[in-house]
């Protein structure tokens, strides 16, 4: 009389699914038959299709440990050890103790095991040793797969589980990007509104008023479930507005687990990541996402949040006090008439008090208005002199400066590798210590390398107004803004380093690129 309440337990993995031999149908056949030649009744069938070995997180195979601890199963079948996992520790676990303290009788059709017929073989060291070989083929195909996924992410190929928000796969190829028109605007004005001077947290309120679906949601939608929230978060808008895969470049590897064993991610240095640019059509221009980046690097605490409508200061993060240095703190009083009501304090002496610096108080309008003559004035003067280089006579005049300086800054290279040189025979002699020795060569090094760039910059400029090109693009990028309306954050961020306020209320603007503009001023 059968009185085991037999199962069988099928598995197939990803990788294994083109294999007809291990197929979940091919496991069946040889598992029925093998039941009825022992004369085996099959109560019921588990099935994980689709499941790695490397883990024993299954539903088939948690349902089974389920209906085990329930006496609902004691006779489990399966094609071989493989199948239960390939996971050598839990393997052992499951078949020495788990299934032994229930009184769980295992059967295997490839490698012959009964452990009610052959309690010793069962017991024996080749159940533990079969394993080990089990585990030693899942970390050769861990160790494949991770090669596999290398070269395809050094060829710019995207290998991710969920697209990036704003782009779907290619129908013809699955490792391509391409836009979803869908929601591929969503992304642009997330941008937009960011250069803007909106906050995080204000742009998510937005896209939220707006009953935009978040990317969770949008993702849900394209895999038929039901998403657990549509809203927006300010985090969910960095991670867009951070990313460069809206500019076309495919950047991979930035976390990696330390081997298929441990469920956790690590970030990797930046320089061990897999960047490949111009993989996919671009929703953001790279200048715009350039300003974005700089944006972020300056981005401050929101202040008077109880008033929501007034967008962040075109100034965060770049005006400062002209004692102490620290950042100038907006304040808004709501008893005065705009503008009058927008000023800045220095944030020592809101902190602190007047004993560790002054007020430097200042209203917006006066900064708005001394930042904008002074980016007028820079334009004009330096539209001028980029203009007066087109003039042969100031060309010729320019080009002698400029060959002048490259020959000055020659002679500073050979002069310091002079001296680099004689430190050798300093250490032989003993005059300095091996330290000092390394210290000295580090200091030369550096700035012979420093030196070198300063001179090819030069004489790539020099050649470029000899042959009478346009100005070089940083240039350009500048002079681009001549003639503009008003102030813009995009402008503030791209063309100013910082903006010094000092106690007597004077405005000095510090621009960025000044090695580039000071070739023509």
């Amino acid at each position: 009389m059968d009185n085991w309440k037999t199962a069988i337990y099928t598995r197939i993995s990803e990788q294994e699914k083109d294999s007809e031999r291990n197929s979940i149908l091919n496991q069946i056949e040889i598992l029925t038959d093998l039941a009825s030649k022992k004369g085996l009744t099959i109560h019921k069938e588990y099935t994980d299709n689709g499941e790695s070995g490397g883990s024993f997180d299954r539903p088939a195979f948690n349902e089974m440990i389920d209906d085990i601890q329930a006496g609902l199963i004691n006779c489990v079948m399966v094609k071989d050890l493989s199948r239960f996992g390939r996971e050598h520790i839990d393997a052992n676990y499951f078949i020495e103790k788990f299934f032994p303290r229930f009184g769980v009788r295992i059967i295997t059709a490839i490698e012959g095991f009964d452990s009610f017929e052959d309690k010793d073989r069962m017991n024996g060291i080749e159940v533990p040793l079969i394993n080990l070989f089990n585990d030693a083929y899942l970390q050769e195909v861990s160790k494949s797969t991770r090669a596999s996924l290398s070269v395809k992410m050094r060829e710019g190929k995207f290998v991710g589980t969920l697209e990036p928000y704003g782009y779907l796969r290619s129908a013809d190829d699955k490792h391509k990007l391409v836009i979803d028109s869908s929601v591929a605007e969503n992304v642009r004005n997330i941008f937009r509104w960011f250069i803007e001077g909106a906050s995080l947290s204000g742009i998510a309120r937005r896209l939220n008023d707006l009953h935009v679906a978040n990317p969770v949601a949008w993702r849900a939608e394209h895999h038929q479930i039901k998403p657990k929230t549509r809203l927006w978060t300010r985090q969910q808008i960095l991670t867009i507005l951070s990313n460069e895969v809206y500019v076309g470049d495919m950047v991979q590897g930035k976390t990696s687990s330390p081997n298929r064993k441990v469920d956790v991610r690590l970030s990797v240095p930046p320089d061990q990541w897999y960047v490949v640019k111009n993989t996919h059509k671009p929703i953001i221009s790279r200048k715009d996402f350039l300003i974005v980046q700089e944006m972020l690097k300056v981005r401050v605490k929101p202040q008077n949040t109880h008033l929501p409508s007034i967008n962040a200061s075109l100034f965060a993060g770049v005006l400062v006090c002209g004692d102490c240095g620290k950042p100038m703190k907006r304040h808004i009083k709501q008893s005065v008439m705009p503008p009058q009501n927008m000023r800045y304090l220095c944030s020592t002496y809101l902190a602190l008090g007047k004993e560790f610096c002054s007020s430097h108080y200042i209203l917006e309008s006066d900064v708005y208005c001394a930042v904008e003559q002074q980016i007028r004035q820079m334009l004009n003067d330096l539209d001028q002199a980029v203009s007066s280089v087109q003039n042969k006579d100031k060309r010729r005049k320019l080009l002698e400066s400029m060959s002048f300086k490259i020959h000055r800054l020659e002679n500073e290279i050979d002069q310091n590798k002079r001296l680099k040189n004689e430190l050798y025979l300093d250490l032989k002699r003993n005059i300095i210590s091996e330290a000092e020795f390394c210290d000295l060569k580090l200091m030369f090094d550096k700035r012979i390398s420093e030196i070198e760039n300063e001179r090819l910059a030069l004489e790539k400029e020099h050649d470029r107004i000899k042959e009478g090109k346009s100005a070089d693009p940083v240039i350009c990028a500048i002079l681009s803004y001549i003639g503009f309306e008003r102030l813009s954050r995009a402008m503030i961020i791209e063309l100013i380093d910082k903006i010094i306020v000092e106690q007597n209320r004077s405005v000095k603007v510090h621009f960025k690129n000044m090695d580039s503009i000071k070739k023509y001023l």
